[in-house]
């Protein structure tokens, strides 16, 4: 069944799949190395970084397989340097050309029909091998689609698409092949770094709260911020003595009926969620509603959940989908979540396998140091930046806008005031007006009291909210009373300032300030000076109040040039903007210019903002320094030696301080 549609014969335009994809292939020893190491996604891993990165030839017994390869010898694979290097520099060129997965024909189709989520397509890449590699093809039904794919073939009257092999194959394989070049790497500084070091986990607490009227018997935000963070102390206190300290960052209160009673969990979590991976987000919700299946994961007869890391087995059994949804949620009070709170707070670790008894009810001191490696290996480096889409950003940024926007006739009230500042206007308003108490008894449902308004024109036939009569729309006492509270009970400053404003006020410095390092080393080719040398070297001595998190190698001649930086910056970014990304490029110069006192050898971006973005122009992912190889005030001979220095630049502090 080889129906190719028109986006499929475009594609060969935009990229050409068929004579890209199989260039690798076309060397004598490609074929026995994929059998060596399993799959085309290992052996990229153990070309960057495994037996095919170093000099020495490489053999493996193969018995009875052997009639079949072609790079042998009796009965053993043997694959000589000059026979596994082409074929590495032709796999390490194709990751590089695809690094930047989201700008590949296809690929917002596929995340569309993986319900928006990138994590999902990618756990599919890799869960179902025959089903993305059927030459058949695969068909997915049009209601996945918003909006008409630009790939596929309309099949079954127009009732489903059908995707090829050549359109999601290059995007299945960008997307394993990016975890390919940063992971290893990351394992190894692990394996240095934790060496059972202190771990310091940013917290991010979020307490939400049923009504204004809960939320002023507390008197103020700050008593209920403090109740709310000492909670959270007893809950982490089995960890107070495992090298492992959570440190809260911020501590916001949000007004909203449905999500303290656990229900729509997914949207709140999607909006609230802040950090990346390395973050916990805590929610503090009030008890969990009548119906408990509809705050699903969360169970009322547990009073916790939390999430295994992102990348986990357990994430993709479960199959969570948006990494947005990282993060514990916890009914308060609950004695049995007390009960259950280092146990899930260990699966957020990632220190739990798959089955029962594999969380410790009692963490022993044998336990502890299992525990603390789990967590530097599952949680210390962030997700590749791919991870989570612009779909994702924009629905998360859209509920963070505006909390409320899940609650019955919310959308509605909204249009009719027009717009949310009138909308605080009305509510304040309405504060004045004592509520009328519903009648009791049988028969009386439709005279419950409410607020009526004339003349509206909705365009659109209400759902969860009652139908309006004529020209009329009653919004019952109760409804319209939960709208303003959490319209009323939200306008609050952005976790982001508050943030600033306590570090302001910490004069006796108590609140630790952490910089992940990421460090990139762009060479010119894999038998330059700067691949040659052992760039592990730079942590075995470097002294620096910086935590590296991870390092790459990514060997690109024109990068190393001093050209395409932004394009350099796109591809290999990690983290967010309050972690620093370091560029060290196999040149002179940033620019490629002949060495003068006035060349550019050192260049770091300002803090990344919004302002700044508008300003310049520029991603979020072009936040860092980029600095040349003998940025030091005192270059020795050996043009790697800047990465072997013990502190960074000051050239380079002195922009990121």
């Amino acid at each position: 069944m080889r129906r190719f549609g028109l986006a499929a014969l475009l594609g060969g335009v935009l990229f050409p799949p068929a004579s890209a994809y199989l260039r690798c292939e076309e060397f004598d020893c490609f074929e026995d190395m994929v059998l060596l190491e399993g799959s085309r996604h290992r052996l990229l891993q153990q070309c960057y970084h495994g037996i095919y990165a170093g000099e020495a030839d490489v053999a493996s017994f193969c018995g009875d397989a052997c009639a079949q390869l072609h790079c042998k010898r009796r009965d053993s694979i043997y694959i000589e340097r000059t026979q596994f290097r082409p074929v590495c520099e032709c796999l390490i060129e194709r990751h590089k050309e695809q690094s930047n997965c989201d700008s590949m024909p296809c690929y917002k189709d596929f995340v569309a029909m993986s319900n928006n989520s990138i994590e999902t397509f990618r756990i599919n890449c890799k869960k179902y091998p025959s089903y993305f590699s059927s030459e058949e093809g695969v068909i997915v039904s049009k209601d996945h689609f918003p909006t008409p794919p630009t790939c596929g073939t309309p099949v079954q009257n127009g009732d489903a698409y059908m995707f090829h092999h050549g359109e999601y194959h290059p995007v299945c394989d960008c997307l394993n092949s990016r975890l390919a070049a940063y992971w290893p790497w990351s394992d190894y500084v692990i394996s240095r770094q934790d060496n059972y070091r202190l771990i310091t986990l940013n917290v991010f607490l979020h307490v939400i709260l049923s009504s204004k009227t809960a939320f002023e018997e507390y008197a103020t935000a700050e008593f209920v911020q403090e109740l709310a963070q000492a909670v959270f102390a007893q809950i982490v206190a089995p960890f107070n003595h495992t090298l492992i300290k959570f440190n809260v960052i911020t501590t916001e209160v949000v007004v909203n009926n449905i999500w303290a009673s656990g229900y729509d969990n997914e949207n709140m979590r999607r909006g609230l969620h802040l950090g990346d991976s390395r973050d916990l987000n805590f929610y503090l919700i009030s008890d969990i509603g009548p119906y408990g299946a509809r705050a699903a994961p969360l169970e009322a007869k547990k009073g916790i959940y939390c999430t295994p890391p992102p990348e986990s087995l357990l994430w993709e059994i479960e199959n969570i989908g948006d990494v947005a949804l990282d993060g514990c949620i916890f009914s308060v009070p609950s004695e049995a979540a007390m009960n259950r709170t280092s146990l899930e707070v260990q699966r957020w670790m990632g220190a739990c396998d798959y089955g029962p008894g594999s969380c410790r009810t009692q963490i022993t001191p044998l336990q502890i140091s299992n525990i603390h490696h789990r967590l530097a290996k599952t949680r210390m480096v962030p997700l590749d930046r791919i991870a989570r889409g612009a779909h994702s950003h924009i629905k998360g940024e859209d509920l963070r806008k505006d909390p409320c926007s899940n609650l019955p006739c919310h959308r509605e009230l909204h249009h009719i005031v027009k717009g949310q500042k009138p909308l605080q206007t009305h509510c304040r308003w309405f504060e004045d007006i004592e509520p009328i108490e519903a009648p009791e008894g049988p028969g009386l449902r439709s005279h419950v009291p409410g607020m009526w308004f004339e003349n509206v024109d909705l365009p659109w036939w209400p759902n969860n909210c009652p139908h309006p009569v004529q020209d009329r729309l009653k919004i019952p006492w109760p409804t319209h009373q939960n709208i303003c509270d959490c319209v009323l009970g939200n306008s609050r400053q952005s976790p982001r300032h508050t943030a600033a404003i306590n570090i302001i006020k910490d004069v006796d410095n108590e609140i630790p300030i952490l910089v992940d390092v990421f460090i990139h080393v762009i060479a010119s080719s894999n038998d330059s000076i700067m691949a040659a040398k052992e760039i592990f070297n730079f942590y075995r001595l470097a002294n620096i109040t910086f935590i590296i998190k991870a390092v790459d190698l990514i060997v690109n001649s024109d990068w190393a040039a001093g050209q395409d930086h932004n394009q350099m910056r796109q591809v290999a970014y990690m983290g967010t903007s309050r972690d620093l990304n370091l560029f060290y490029i196999d040149t002179d110069t940033l620019d490629g210019s002949a060495r003068s006192p006035s060349s550019p050898i050192v260049m770091c971006s300002y803090p990344f903002t919004s302002w700044w973005a508008r300003l310049t122009k520029t991603e979020p992912e072009h936040d860092g320094c980029l600095i040349a190889r003998n940025a030091s005030r005192n270059p020795s001979r050996d043009p790697a030696s800047t990465l072997r220095r013990p502190t960074p630049p000051k050239a380079v502090l002195s922009h990121i301080i």
